[in-house]
């Protein structure tokens, strides 16, 4: 049977601490800490033994989160009464170590408990005070950094969003799965940065798009940022938004929740961009003699040439390029002439129906090359 008696005895023992306004910190550990600690330990072997147990896993699962919010409501109870007409001193010493044992139990927790701990369950008071500690030296660093890099705005923005993120979450209780975003973006842009002059604006997009950054902020930048590319020739803006339009953006790791998603946001602007760069006057042109009707669609033949293409089969790297000779040369199974528009779009869709169908193409071409060439 799976009871709360670690909980209760935790809890009363730091009630009568609480009680008790001579428990002050020597130069050996109180009795009374000592005592705690042992019940703490005593609770985690306790815990280990009950959720490894033959138990169902929804009664482990409730075994869990009471704890995990029993304990987390007595650290914030203690870090009230420590903040509340508590000097600075040995007192309020001996009730940080109170705070870092209570959160010590949560970190096992988490670690030893996962599939149950909740994650999006808010953080104590204490971690939080901690963890923007944490998070604070990080933006620091990022803005040091921000004058050796070619977007200095663009970190600026980052800290913006980061900050504000921040302290809407610290309102509205932040939770864990809003500090492990924070902490892993900041992480990856860190190490980004930690490569000097190797750092590009390009790379560090890609991170902050990737990891679905989707703030007005970043949009509005990005929008900026592609704009500026337009006179920079046709090869540039292609290249970028290539980039962009190949990263898979996970629409359950919005960095807002009541955004959408910035590939959302981006994207469909983005290919009308792309679309202009990509139209010249040599795009409009009659049908040749020269050529070649397939017996795939307009998103099929668009699909294959992008594989095509992004697996280093062309040497021309030029987008554009690409697809203007193959519209000059071949037909779809139902248009005659196709359109550098309908190319340009069907390229840089991400439709997994038409996926399925070149798939199946590609997979009958191993099929006979495995056939043909490598019989049994």
């Amino acid at each position: 049977m799976l009871l709360k008696s670690e909980l209760l005895d935790i809890e009363d023992l730091i009630l009568l601490v609480l009680q008790d306004a001579a428990g002050i910190a020597g130069p050996t550990l109180p009795p009374d800490l000592f005592r705690l600690r042992k019940l703490c330990e005593k609770a985690r072997n306790n815990w280990t033994t009950r959720i490894f147990s033959t138990a169902k896993d929804h009664v482990i699962n409730r075994y869990v989160l009471f704890h995990q919010a029993g304990i987390t409501q007595l650290s914030d109870h203690v870090d009230r009464v420590n903040t509340v007409g508590q000097p600075a001193g040995s007192k309020s010493l001996f009730i940080q170590e109170i705070l870092a044992e209570l959160e010590q139990l949560l970190l096992f927790l988490r670690q030893r408990c996962y599939r149950f701990f909740d994650i999006d369950y808010h953080v104590s008071a204490y971690a939080v005070r901690q963890e923007k500690l944490a998070i604070a030296a990080s933006l620091d660093r990022i803005a040091a950094s921000a004058t050796r890099v070619a977007a200095p705005e663009l970190l600026s923005l980052l800290c913006a969003d980061v900050e504000e993120y921040l302290a809407d979450g610290q309102a509205s209780g932040l939770s864990y799965r809003r500090v492990a975003k924070i902490n892993g973006l900041l992480t990856l842009v860190l190490n980004e940065l930690n490569r000097g002059d190797a750092t590009t604006t390009g790379r560090l997009v890609r991170i902050l798009f990737q990891r679905n950054l989707n703030s007005h902020r970043f949009a509005n930048w990005l929008r900026r940022h592609y704009e500026s590319l337009a006179g920079e020739g046709e090869n540039r803006i292609m290249q970028e938004a290539d980039a962009l339009l190949d990263i898979y953006v996970n629409p359950d790791d919005r960095f807002i929740r009541h955004l959408p998603s910035i590939d959302e946001q981006i994207l469909p602007w983005l290919r009308l961009q792309v679309t202009d760069a990509a139209t010249d006057p040599l795009s409009a042109y009659p049908g040749t003699d020269e050529q070649m009707r397939l017996v795939l669609s307009v998103p099929q033949f668009a699909m294959f040439v992008r594989v095509f293409h992004k697996n280093g089969c062309f040497p021309e790297q030029n987008a554009a390029a690409i697809m203007r000779f193959f519209i000059r040369h071949f037909t779809s199974k139902k248009q005659g002439r196709i359109s550098i528009k309908s190319f340009n779009h069907a390229f840089y869709s991400k439709d997994q129906l038409t996926a399925a169908i070149v798939l199946d193409y590609l997979q009958r071409m191993v099929a006979y090359v495995h056939k043909v060439y490598f019989p049994k």
